[in-house]
């Protein structure tokens, strides 16, 4: 980029301190109400109760993956360094994320006033200062800042404009420019994966505004080598979030496992945030995804890509006199590509994902009304805009200072998204009963009147009661995502356990043990392992007479099963499937030892035997059926499609009534992007069932978004 002004020593002018030091105060107006909040949403799990950063454990950090699920060591140490100083008191952390984003206010003054100086612009401070304000009051980046969790999003943009302004001080020829550009850009990447995007903005706007016999080999050297970083920070980001689970898509983002699916549906994307950054309200901290992914056809797409093309070929042509529109129109494009949803991100939107990509439309606006003629008209119209996005963030930021406040507000924008937060939250301020009130008035009613009725009894010491209500919970919340279901096999497994059911509580302790997702990790595991080694410890006597006859009766086919069964149901499966082939070694032909030995392959990973065992299972039984939906389900995690579907509609064809086959093939249809098939399938099951089984296929199709 050549430019005009050798360096941007106009920065220590006076008027920029003055324009630096308003932003900083209107920010602070902004985001008051953030300084006094407290834990909210997912701090209580990735901050506030994270061991490597309580006891600011530096070798887990760098070595491994400080809060378990991501490998982002400087966002770690960062918390790390304010668990040092604040201990658990969540004002300073707070505090801190506010300080961060000041420094980035400054730093992204600094980069916009010295790239439109380099391109002659007009009043390069002029914008600068809009561009900056207008990112420094914007609403939709209150999330970033108000949440203590998000703060990777402040440190990763933060880095990527210091290597920015490196980069720019390389093109001048400066010593070690270059250098140090890379390693602030390694800092980034450290600290947020989407910093993947910068290479690649940096790339198209470096070939689009600065002519071929300007263009310099060190600066292509060094874009290379950023592109190379880039590369492989994606790489490791990638295998992190496969190990971890972080990768594992909803059942709501349909086709999923379908490039061009796939492609469809990130067409929503860049639209989704244009709209809310024009017209930022109503905000919700969990958006409506099936709402949103109903837009997701070929055609929508089609129009959608051909507008952002558009948009392009125009900045394009307009280079010449607007450069910095098509500056602020790349970092936009790039900045969303790594949260796109091609490789399926959780949630499907957030107001944080757009973080990295508000540089580029606050440069599009300021451009714009930088341009506009009449000195006082601008001004007071910049007024206007800057005390409307003030007011609204700091209304966001008063929103974000409880659980309790968030989710109500979440619940009153999107009720179908929010409603279980929002009354999770009510039961932990201790508003069960109006919690109950709401959930009850839910129509259609949903599993959430149940699970807080269970909730209620187990209270109340009403254990029966208590399991009733769950086992309706459970029964009501097929559909919803891993994470309702989850919860509601935790609280089932309690109220069994209370009730002295200690398989039945054991077996759903079970199923939150095994399930890989981040949810999972997060919420509820924990508990669920410390339970199920509580009761195998009640169990121990029990195993012990059954290890004790098995050994002394090696050919008794009974004894050698009924202690397969027994390790089985108490989640010993690599044992249980060794014990169970002793067992089928003396009875052949004993299917239900075949069935058994299928489920413990099953659970030990070994599908190969455990096809070969359900093989054994006759196909008019109902659990060769239900062996082809468990290993249709594995087929379905490992991402062996083909498989899986073949499996599902073996299953399906064998027991046409079966909801939950039914069920599991219109899931599967929608992630490999047949939304189309995943109707029909559940339309079948209208009439293939019995008239009860109408009004579930229906809730089906609404929680799917079919």
């Amino acid at each position: 980029m050549q430019t005009r002004v050798s360096k941007p020593a106009m920065l220590n002018s006076k008027q920029n301190y003055t324009s630096l030091i308003t932003i900083a105060v209107l920010a602070t107006i902004a985001y008051l109400p953030s300084f006094s909040a407290g834990f909210v949403y997912d701090d209580h799990f990735l901050v506030k109760t994270v061991e490597a950063y309580q006891s600011f454990d530096v070798k887990r950090m760098l070595a491994g993956l400080g809060n378990g699920l991501e490998y982002l060591p400087v966002r770690d140490l960062s918390l790390a360094l304010d668990a040092y100083i604040w201990g658990q008191n969540p004002e300073g952390y707070h505090l801190a994320n506010f300080l961060y984003f000041v420094l980035l206010l400054w730093l992204l003054y600094r980069v916009v006033a010295t790239v439109a100086a380099r391109l002659e612009s007009d009043h390069p401070q002029r914008i600068a200062f809009i561009t900056t304000l207008i990112f420094a009051l914007h609403p939709l980046n209150t999330e970033a800042v108000a949440f203590i969790a998000a703060r990777n999003n402040i440190l990763a943009l933060l880095f990527i404009l210091v290597s920015l302004i490196f980069f720019l001080a390389g093109t001048d020829g400066r010593r070690g420019g270059f250098i140090f550009s890379l390693l602030a850009y390694m800092l980034a990447l450290l600290s947020k994966a989407s910093a993947v995007f910068y290479p690649a903005a940096l790339i198209l706007v470096y070939v689009c505004l600065v002519p071929r016999t300007q263009q310099r080999r060190p600066a292509w050297a060094a874009l290379a080598a950023l592109l190379v970083l880039a590369v492989s920070g994606a790489l490791l980001h990638a295998a992190v979030a496969g190990h971890t689970g972080i990768a594992q898509p909803e059942i709501t983002r349909y086709g999923v496992n379908d490039l061009g699916t796939s492609l469809i549906r990130a067409a929503l994307v860049p639209a989704f945030y244009l709209r809310y950054f024009l017209v930022p309200w109503p905000q919700s901290v969990s958006y409506d995804e099936i709402e949103l992914l109903k837009w997701a056809h070929v055609g929508i797409a089609l129009a959608l890509y051909a507008g952002y093309l558009a948009a392009f070929l125009l900045t394009l042509r307009l280079r010449r006199q607007q450069p910095l529109l098509l500056v602020g129109l790349c970092w936009f494009y790039a900045a969303l590509v790594p949260v796109s949803n091609i490789f399926p991100t959780f949630p499907f939107v957030a107001d944080r994902y757009l973080f990295p990509g508000m540089p580029g439309l606050a440069l599009i606006a300021a451009t714009a009304l930088a341009s506009i003629r009449g000195q006082p008209f601008r001004w007071l119209l910049l007024a206007v805009l800057a005390f409307s996005l003030l007011m609204m963030t700091h209304l966001r930021s008063r929103v974000w200072q409880s659980d309790l406040s968030l989710w109500q507000a979440t619940w009153e924008v999107t009720p179908q998204t929010a409603a279980q937060a929002y009354f999770y939250a009510l039961v932990q301020h201790g508003q069960l009963e109006k919690a109950l009130m709401l959930a009850e008035a839910e129509q259609p009613q949903t599993y959430r009147y149940p699970l807080l009725l269970c909730e209620s009894h187990h209270r109340a010491s009403r254990y029966a009661a208590a399991v009733t209500a769950c086992r309706d919970a459970l029964e009501r919340s097929a559909g919803y995502s891993p994470a309702v279901r989850l919860q509601i096999n935790l609280a089932l497994a309690r109220a069994e356990e209370r009730a002295g059911d200690v398989f039945d509580a054991l077996h759903h302790y079970l199923q939150v043990t095994q399930e890989r997702s981040v949810s999972a990790r997060l919420f509820f595991q924990d508990e669920a392992e410390t339970a199920v080694a509580r009761l195998q410890s009640i169990l121990a006597p029990r195993e012990a007479a059954l290890r004790q006859t098995a050994t002394s009766q090696p050919q008794d086919v009974r004894a050698q099963g009924e202690l397969g069964l027994f390790l089985l149901k108490t989640g010993r499966y690599t044992e249980a499937s060794e014990q169970l082939q002793r067992a089928q070694r003396l009875q052949p032909d004993n299917w239900q030892i075949s069935y058994n030995l299928g489920l413990a392959a099953i659970k030990s990973g070994d599908l190969a035997l455990a096809s070969r065992a359900f093989q054994q299972v006759p196909g008019e039984e109902a659990s060769y059926a239900e062996g082809l939906n468990h290993l249709a389900r594995q087929f379905g995690q490992r991402g062996e499609t083909a498989l899986a579907l073949d499996h599902w509609q073996r299953a399906v064809a064998l027991q046409p009534a079966n909801r939950n086959y039914r069920y599991n093939l219109a899931r599967h249809h929608l992630r490999m992007g047949s939304r189309e098939q995943a109707r029909i399938v559940l339309e079948r099951g209208i009439s293939a069932g019995a008239e009860s089984d109408r009004s579930f296929y229906l809730q089906m199709m609404e929680n799917l978004g079919i």
